[in-house]
């Protein structure tokens, strides 16, 4: 009979059987649980590394134990979680020691914005440079395509690491400019006037409202002042004020709080209003949880 393992039960035996799976080349490392604090909260890790120390892809067991629950099937998931620890180990190298990615002045071209909610973010945002935009607050990220995976990998700026990417100082200029370039922003707009703003990765897209002409764009096409509601990080969704007023707006979301993002995924539950006249976006109702 399969022994059904609870989830702190599952992590430690992640912990003590991984090593088995890996291929010979990091035998010699050790594995570890950790707490990776990361954006809406800490999330529970596997590393391997030597003492300690090193760059090691965080395998993240939350994720992995979704997995083990739908059929208990331990090595199974053991194998995926060594596959992607060797698929992902050199890149982690490479992306925290800068080989491969240039030297500070390239990776200072990849440095980008985020938004987060303040209040879901105190541990990290004591940890990480940041700066306050509206309710919300801005953090700096290093994202780096990665053309195998055809996606992006992307790591928070903090205090400790902010020389790497050179100084404190300049993040917010050198982010400001790398906007448009590295998270390619997209704005849809509907035949009605309703759209998206987020970008090309739909990866911490809500930034691309902070890209210089994104909203005025928006709103031209839209031929009205905007509304905007964070339907998640990842991106804003648009309404024409010219359609509905805000108390509709706000009503229309409370119906809809069942479909809200995850904890995970949360952003704001703030309306938004984007003015033609002033080309500035400001809060028109904050949300029940950010006030």
């Amino acid at each position: 009979m399969i022994e059904v393992l609870d989830y702190s039960k599952f992590k430690v035996e992640m912990k003590n059987r991984i090593m088995g799976y890996l291929p010979d080349e990091y035998k010699d490392l050790e594995a570890e649980l950790v707490k990776v604090p990361k954006i809406n909260g800490p999330r529970d890790a596997l590393i391997v590394c030597r003492d300690g120390n090193g760059a090691s892809p965080n395998i993240y067991l939350d994720d992995l134990y979704k997995e083990y629950c739908r059929d208990f099937d331990l090595d199974r998931v053991l194998k995926a979680a060594a596959r992607f620890y060797a698929d992902n180990a050199a890149y982690a190298g490479r992306f925290a020691e800068g080989s491969g990615l240039g030297a500070k002045d390239a990776l200072r071209r990849q440095v980008v914005m985020a938004l987060v909610n303040p209040k879901k973010n105190k541990d990290l945002l004591k940890e990480a440079p940041h700066k306050k935009f509206l309710d919300l607050e801005i953090i700096y990220r290093v994202m780096v395509e990665d053309e195998a995976a055809g996606d992006m990998k992307a790591a928070t700026i903090t205090h400790s690491n902010a020389e790497f990417f050179g100084g404190e100082a300049g993040l917010d200029g050198d982010a400001l400019r790398n906007l448009e370039r590295v998270l390619r922003p997209e704005a849809i707009i509907m035949p009605d006037g309703m759209g998206v703003i987020t970008n090309h990765y739909k990866m911490y897209g809500a930034a691309a409202a902070l890209c210089p002409g994104v909203l005025k764009r928006a709103a031209l096409a839209a031929e009205s002042d905007l509304y905007l509601v964070a339907t998640s990080m990842d991106e804003f969704m648009t309404i024409p004020t010219r359609l509905v007023g805000i108390e509709a707006l706000r009503g229309t979301m409370a119906v809809t709080d069942g479909n809200a993002p995850s904890d995970r995924g949360f952003l704001s539950d703030s309306i938004y209003l984007y003015s033609r006249d002033t080309n500035e976006m400001t809060v028109a109702e904050a949300g029940p949880s950010m006030s």
